[in-house]
């Protein structure tokens, strides 16, 4: 016997006579709100006055088609977990790796493992809309703190190879600032601009219908592109190093 598929994600819409498709317009859920649904009824919460209307999704991947998948991803995650756990303690207990070099290691572990652990703890908690959308500025914001401490790692590679004195001890000021620091005003300004773009019916994260996608994508894009430049300059260094090291050996 064949069961009818469930209707699901309830999504609250107003047509939006601004989008240009066709021509005419098209639904958009910005400013609007789902409060709470059940069998029969859904009740939303809109910001403006326009056409309303509630917009379902059929869908039956939520009761068991991808069971696989959700066993793999968290037995993955919390592999990642752990090991990440580990790496955090030893770089912290063994005395003989404290340098300002492991310290941004550590960092960037720390933020990887929150990264993580968020996600997997939250990203699907979209029953609760104020939950979801702390679960995605979260997210957003060690995401953002992930990628800041990589390109802090690949500068002070740089640095080390590049300057005469001894930069892998001292204060890390300059570090913590562009690695928790920064992200915290990316997202912070990313909040304040559009508060409505985080979270949404599917999952606990950006709205990828949303310019402010961008608040995520621009700034990882610019670490990228700067870290690469960044290796290949301090590829040519130590190649540099190596040839006068083996001109004086002969």
């Amino acid at each position: 016997e064949r069961t009818k598929p469930v209707r699901t994600k309830p999504v609250c819409v107003f047509w939006n006579h601004s989008i240009m498709i066709g021509g005419t317009g098209g639904w958009s859920a910005k400013g609007c709100e789902l409060l709470s649904r059940n069998r029969t009824h859904v009740a939303c919460q809109c910001s403006h006055t326009a056409s309303f209307a509630v917009l379902m999704d059929v869908s039956r991947r939520e009761h068991g088609e991808v069971l696989p998948l959700k066993i793999v991803t968290y037995a993955a995650v919390s592999l990642s977990l752990v090991a990440l756990l580990v790496a955090f303690v030893l770089l912290a207990l063994a005395r003989t790796l404290r340098s300002n070099l492991h310290g941004v290691h550590r960092n960037l572990i720390g933020a990887l493992f929150c990264s993580q652990l968020v996600f997997v703890i939250g990203i699907t908690q979209t029953g609760n809309p104020f939950l979801c959308t702390v679960v995605a500025i979260l997210l957003h914001y060690v995401y953002t703190s992930t990628f800041a401490w990589t390109f802090v790692e690949s500068l002070h590679v740089y640095r080390m190879l590049t300057e005469v004195r001894n930069i892998d001890a001292g204060p890390m000021r300059f570090y913590y600032v562009v690695g928790w620091g920064i992200p915290a005003i990316i997202t912070g300004l990313a909040v304040g601009l559009d508060p409505q773009g985080y979270g949404n019916p599917d999952f606990c994260w950006l709205s990828l219908r949303d310019t402010l996608i961008w608040s995520f994508a621009g700034p990882i894009g610019a670490v990228i592109i700067v870290n690469t430049v960044i290796f290949v300059l301090s590829a040519k260094v130590s190649c540099q190093r190596k040839h006068h090291y083996y001109e004086r050996k002969g």
